[in-house]
């Protein structure tokens, strides 16, 4: 346990180092987001802990910049959901074979922007989730939760930051044809 803390730990530094909040509110305040898609994962606590760690990034570490998509929404064509998926970059995290989350996206013709394995992820970790409930997580399931939001909000951050890049690039192709045009 003490391991996974440590890891934790470290990972939460990276981020922070590598983020500056003023980016990311000034994102936030130009409208760009992502959308979280979690599998549903509903076979064992691995899945839970997907959902809870988007959930801790979206409304703890990255409200402004995220937005939760729901599957079941997704597969019933919720307006609201869809939306999301078609116009925000889209982070699927996946927590079972069936890869709910990216075949979510594919339904509406979308490939998920970033995809993460949550198997993969803790296995790498060195995090065995097999004694957690999949209904309500114990310790190690939150402390799992926590890691693998610390993991989404990189994924997340490094999104934004490609799309402030197109947009900046675009922005200055525009103005070096605007002065070619002008002079």
């Amino acid at each position: 346990m003490g391991k996974m803390k440590n890891q934790a730990s470290r990972k939460r530094n990276q981020v922070v180092r590598r983020t500056c909040p003023c980016l990311i509110r000034a994102i936030a305040d130009r409208g760009l987001k992502v959308c979280l898609m979690p599998c549903l994962g509903l076979e064992d606590a691995i899945g839970t802990a997907v959902r809870q760690a988007c959930y801790i990034v979206a409304e703890k570490l990255r409200p402004k910049v995220t937005v939760l998509g729901c599957a079941p929404a997704l597969f019933v064509g919720a307006e609201e959901d869809v939306i999301y998926v078609l116009s925000y970059p889209v982070v699927a995290i996946e927590a079972c074979p069936y890869a709910c989350g990216s075949r979510m996206c594919q339904r509406y013709g979308k490939e998920p922007d970033a995809v993460i394995y949550a198997h993969e992820f803790f296995r790498q970790a060195g995090i065995d989730l097999s004694g957690e409930s999949n209904y309500i997580l114990g310790e190690i399931g939150q402390r799992a939760a926590e890691l693998l939001a610390e993991k989404i909000v990189e994924t997340v951050d490094n999104l934004l930051l490609s799309e402030v890049r197109k947009v900046a690039k675009v922005s200055s192709e525009q103005r070096a044809k605007g002065s070619i045009k002008s002079g």
